[in-house]
């Protein structure tokens, strides 16, 4: 394995998660697209078991906050004074 493979695999979070969220045609071996078939049958029984990668967590995050703070008004904004 080399080492830009085991960042790649860091960064999705771990092994499982990486092949689970990579496309077929970046994985780029049979080995990899059966097992992410295997997987993916899996995962259609008990689909709460599969977590997205960090990265997809910290964007789901933020659209969760900014949503967040669309629905509230700012109060920063009442409380300014006019020029």
């Amino acid at each position: 394995m080399t080492t830009a493979a085991m960042r790649w695999i860091d960064k999705a979070g771990g092994f499982d998660s990486y092949i689970y969220h990579t496309s077929d045609k970046k994985l780029g071996s049979e080995v990899g697209v059966d097992l992410k078939k295997r997987m993916v049958a899996i995962v259609k029984n008990h689909p709460d078991n599969v977590a997205p990668p960090p990265h997809v967590r910290r964007i789901q995050r933020r659209r969760r906050q900014e949503q967040q703070t669309d629905e509230t008004p700012s109060e920063s904004l009442s409380s300014s004074s006019p020029l």
